[in-house]
């Protein structure tokens, strides 16, 4: 139990940290995957949950609204991102089900540690689109470093390239 605590801890500690950089943030964003499949498993739930997918969009797009982005560009980037991580979910599942990797012996909770955690990487996901986009600068860059990266486990190469191709597509508001 004191391993536990420790662990869900530094967890929590390292949350406030943010990376700077777009492709980082994705990345890390995708990453929490791990924690949130550990929770599911060790919960009994399924990867997909469609109603809260339904409520991350519209949370998606709401902020995007009001970070000065398009919504109608936003949506299939936030999409992108859902499918990628229902795929590093079960990924992660199917491993520690086959035996193929040790499952963890705990979780920090889905709804008061990961989620919230969540929120505030989409949210900065969101602003750091906004200041890019603000200053000019295009993100066919970010883009491109996110789709040739090769740094989450469990994503697969067609996800990440997904992503990578919504996030180019991410306007401004008309």
């Amino acid at each position: 139990m004191i391993r536990t605590g420790l662990a869900l801890a530094l967890w929590l500690t390292a949350g406030p940290a943010l990376a700077t950089d777009l492709p980082a943030l994705i990345t890390e964003r995708l990453g929490v995957m791990k924690d949130v499949a550990a929770w599911k498993r060790m919960n009994d739930k399924p990867v997909e949950d469609l109603p809260r997918e339904a409520v991350v969009l519209d949370n998606a797009t709401a902020k995007a609204a009001q970070e000065g982005l398009d919504p109608a560009t936003v949506r299939p980037f936030f999409r992108a991102q859902i499918d990628a991580a229902k795929g590093i979910q079960t990924c992660w599942i199917d491993r520690w089900d086959a035996g193929s990797d040790r499952p963890p012996g705990d979780a920090p909770d889905l709804m008061t540690d990961i989620r919230p955690r969540l929120i505030e990487l989409g949210d900065a996901i969101l602003a750091r689109i906004k200041s890019t986009l603000a200053e000019g600068g295009s993100l066919a860059e970010p883009s491109a470093t996110l789709s040739s990266a090769d740094d989450i486990d469990c994503l697969d190469p067609t996800e990440r390239e997904a992503v990578a191709q919504a996030l180019s597509g991410v306007e401004t508001a008309p």
